[in-house]
């Protein structure tokens, strides 16, 4: 008898991270995600037109990973979990 192959599940993502060189666009793609931007940044933060997907200036997205990372939520960078 064979054994099954083991299937690896990738944990969800919260976050979409994406690179526009001087800004940064953190999409948040599940409930809590959108919950911690609600929380954490606001909308009414700064200039936010495209919410809530949240406009960043390249110098603080290390700031707000570490933040996104120490409640435990997931951020994705081109297809790649950070």
């Amino acid at each position: 008898m064979q054994a099954e192959p083991t299937k690896t599940i990738s944990p969800e993502v919260d976050f979409l991270l994406e690179d526009h060189g001087s800004i940064i666009l953190l999409r948040p793609v599940s409930d809590i995600a959108r919950q911690w931007v609600n929380a954490h940044i606001g909308g009414d933060n700064g200039y936010q037109p495209l919410w809530p997907t949240v406009t960043i200036e390249a110098r603080y997205v290390h700031s707000i990973l570490e933040g996104i990372q120490e409640d435990g939520l997931i951020c994705s960078f081109n297809g790649e979990p950070q």
